[in-house]
């Protein structure tokens, strides 16, 4: 089940005469000239549908998982929105290369807004974009022309990117705008880029610092036919999003959380780590292989431990990351540094026997649990420039 949360802004530009100015010579009473400017009515539906509530339920859902659910909330509240604090509105006319006629760029941080739109009569490309103010590595290009016009990371970047700042929503609409007629057209903003969430239990684990990327993530889209491409090898830099302020303590030793299995139990002695990255989203299908399992897109987690050493887990992951959605991702860090994706200790361990005598047994994924990291590789005392790059 996915969620649609709408928001109308109508676009109505009363009065922009000042702003558009008419073409030479056209007047009120001058109905037969071609290039005089026929008014209409443009309606925005800024459209939110996302997963991002459906997985926080699954896998944020138990009452002590809440300090958890809030940080990362928090932190996303500026991503899954359902207004347009900005908008950049361009209009384009096919009749004439194809150039840009019409633009307009404002603040809105409204419900709803109206404009009079007054454009010579042709036929007509428009392409939309809202939240790009303050997004961060995201800049629009090529946007002279409709067929050209890009949502892409910052091309000054090496190879590494910052983490995006705002849901980016876009909107494209062919208006065949026609002499003398009242027209009304919808125009709908979807987002583009999506979320992912990696939480782990640190308990084992006594280190420095934590970082993390993520790999095989778009590095732009085409606004024109919502194509997305992945010409460069970016690496997404996560966030390390602070836990402590939303944590609250439900025992007297200190804070114990519920992970979000149903048979299975960890507490949390020492406050988990969130690392947590926006950007465009994934491919839909496999390109690579971890063995002989195809997988999607991959986090490159780094653990500096005490010693002064690093360990480099890399998370291959096998579900794909749509615009609009959420994927929050758990594991464990060993002593080691190394990641872990499935706990080991149930709420009542009962020996199982076998032949290597009694151990406790590994947890089953409870049902509708997806597991989407399909493989990891580890490397200890990993070297700044050792880093495997798969091509994806």
């Amino acid at each position: 089940m996915v969620l649609r949360r709408s928001l109308t802004v109508v676009a109505a530009m009363a009065g922009l005469a000042g702003a558009l100015a008419l073409p030479g010579g056209c007047g009120l009473i001058d109905e037969d000239r071609v290039d005089c400017p026929e008014e209409i009515t443009l309606t925005y539906s800024l459209d939110l549908i996302t997963n991002k509530d459906e997985e926080m339920d699954q896998k944020l859902g138990k009452e002590k998982d809440l300090p958890l659910r809030l940080a990362l909330e928090d932190y996303l509240k500026g991503i899954f929105v359902d207004k347009a604090h900005d908008v950049d509105l361009s209009f384009y006319n096919l009749r004439q290369a194809g150039d840009r006629t019409e633009r307009i760029t404002e603040i809105i941080d409204a419900g709803r807004r109206e404009y009079d739109i007054r454009l010579v009569a042709s036929d007509y490309q428009h392409l939309g974009v809202a939240n790009l103010s303050g997004n961060g590595p995201v800049i629009l290009s090529d946007d002279e022309k409709a067929e050209n016009a890009e949502l892409k990371e910052d091309a000054l970047a090496a190879t590494t990117v910052e983490s995006h700042r705002t849901g980016i929503f876009s909107a494209r609409k062919r208006m065949l705008i026609r002499k003398d007629e009242s027209q009304h057209f919808d125009a709908h903003l979807y987002m583009a880029n999506d979320a992912a969430a990696l939480i782990l239990n640190v308990d084992s684990c006594v280190f420095r610092s934590i970082r993390a990327d993520f790999q095989g993530l778009a590095d732009r889209f085409r606004i024109n036919d919502s194509t997305y491409f992945w010409d460069r090898q970016i690496h997404v830099a996560a966030d390390l999003v602070d836990v402590e302020p939303y944590l609250q303590r439900v025992s007297g030793n200190g804070p114990s959380y519920v992970w979000a299995y149903d048979e299975y139990w960890e507490l949390w002695e020492r406050t988990p780590v969130m690392l947590c990255a926006v950007g465009f989203p994934s491919r839909n299908v496999g390109t690579a292989v971890i063995g002989t399992t195809p997988y999607i897109w991959a986090i490159n987690l780094y653990v500096e431990l005490m010693d002064g050493t690093t360990t480099l887990s890399q998370l291959f992951i096998g579900e794909p990351l749509p615009a609009s959605h959420l994927m929050i991702i758990k594991g464990w860090l060993d002593a080691d540094g190394s990641f872990k994706s499935r706990p080991m200790v149930p709420i009542n361990p009962e020996p199982d026997p076998g032949p290597d005598g009694p151990h406790p047994p590994t947890p089953p994924t409870p049902p509708g649990w997806v597991d989407a990291v399909v493989g990891v590789d580890v490397t200890l005392n990993w070297k700044e420039g050792a880093t495997f790059d798969p091509v994806l």
